[in-house]
């Protein structure tokens, strides 16, 4: 009786320290997620998905350990329930699997492949976006607006982005409203010291132009 006692409190006291450690992976990774991402497909249910889904993946291969009819037994389970959530980002593929290894490395008793391997991919998720690695281009900004067509000859925005702008490059122009008004699409970087909020203020002052729209063009952005 004291030795099954015993077996069961190192039972509870494994699955807890598996399900700690687990927690603890999975929210660095949640953590190097959250603070390298770029974009608007920021979810906040992404982050914590992240997190759950370490511990559960994690406690699954506790629980198949070496037997293939446990291991079956789950697979049979799991194929009844159908995942319809659409990725939004190929990043985020990536931290999913990222977090299925470590959960699953933990989940095997490797623990110190888990720990290493989290610091190590975290580090790399780091480093490749403080290098802003893959960009093509280098600008700051990216600024739209639109601007009624009879307007277009004068170019009067031209004037504002030589006073406000060391450097500047055209991305997209498309009408709109049956050639109307053309919607401009510029990437664009600032002199020294300028304030980027006179620049908007500047923009939206002059006739004919209107829906002024500044964003970081660190983010992923589709023209």
């Amino acid at each position: 009786m004291k030795l099954t006692i015993a077996s069961e409190m190192f039972t509870i006291l494994e699955t807890l320290s598996i399900i700690g450690l687990a927690t603890v992976m999975s929210l660095v990774i949640a953590y190097s997620y959250k603070q390298t991402h770029k974009g608007f497909s920021y979810s906040q249910a992404f982050i914590v998905t992240l997190v759950l889904l370490g511990v559960i993946v994690s406690v699954i291969m506790y629980v198949i350990g070496n037997s293939l009819a446990t291991a079956v037994g789950l697979f049979g389970a799991f194929s009844i329930i159908r995942f319809r959530t659409v990725v939004k980002d190929t990043r985020d593929t990536a931290f999913v699997f990222f977090v299925l290894a470590i959960g699953m490395a933990i989940g095997t008793g490797n623990t110190i492949i888990a720990v290493v391997a989290t610091l190590a991919i975290a580090l790399l998720v780091f480093l490749l976006y403080y290098s802003n690695f893959g960009a093509i281009k280098k600008f700051e900004y990216v600024v739209s607006f639109v601007l009624d067509s009879d307007q277009e000859e004068q170019k009067i925005f031209e004037d504002t982005f030589e006073n406000y702008l060391s450097r500047y490059s055209m991305l997209n122009v498309k009408a709109k409203d049956q050639g109307k008004k053309l919607a401009f699409t510029f990437n664009i970087e600032f002199k020294k010291g300028v304030d980027n909020a006179d620049f908007t203020k500047a923009l939206n002052t002059l006739e004919g132009i209107s829906d002024v729209s500044l964003i970081s063009s660190k983010s992923d952005i589709e023209f």
